[in-house]
């Protein structure tokens, strides 16, 4: 309680600066627990979507139409054009195969019920790294916003301070009643 103590040198300022410091760290403590619960809904909605992604997707296998991996040196994976039938229906497109494939070859792919390709469904571990992501994010983001803003409070009132200690000093300057001893 320092600086609510009644002293002819605390100017209204001080106060008002220690009073903003203290509210900037009490939203960036009670900023955590929000952050988390943002990591942990975020986590839940991944997980979710990747459980609906896995229930409609399923996996097929697509004949290489040309070699893969023929690039020097070679990937460890590689596309290349391939084909698969899905309920008798011919669907064609451009898949990852381990390098070196060789035309006839076949490589694992997602499709959607309709036979159209589809990028993999992401894993549970995807999720729990995203949830972990947006919690770091935003607390980092409140934490920015407070160190911001008490900089920019502390270099407004600081310099107000020194505006008002200049014409204060002018003042007793031009009194001439600081030397009269």
């Amino acid at each position: 309680m320092r600086p609510w103590r009644h002293s002819p040198l605390m100017r209204a300022s001080y106060r008002a600066q220690y009073l903003v410091h203290t509210i900037l760290l009490a939203a960036v403590i009670l900023a955590i627990p929000a952050t988390v619960s943002l990591g942990i809904a975020i986590d839940h909605r991944s997980t979710e979507h990747a459980a609906h992604l896995r229930s409609v997707l399923h996996t097929t296998v697509a004949t290489l139409d040309a070699d893969a991996g023929t690039s020097s040196p070679p990937a460890q994976d590689s596309t290349a054009p391939a084909h698969w039938s899905v309920r008798g229906v011919m669907h064609t497109g451009t898949v990852t195969a381990e390098s070196p494939a060789k035309k006839g070859d076949t490589a694992p792919i997602w499709i959607f019920p309709d036979g159209r390709q589809s990028p993999a469904p992401p894993e549970p571990s995807a999720a729990v790294f995203d949830g972990i992501l947006a919690a770091v994010s935003a607390l980092t983001g409140v934490v920015a916003l407070a160190l911001i803003s008490a900089s920019g409070l502390d270099r407004l009132l600081d310099r107000r301070r020194r505006e008002t200690w200049a014409l204060e000093w002018a003042t007793l300057s031009d009194n001439r009643k600081w030397n009269r001893l």
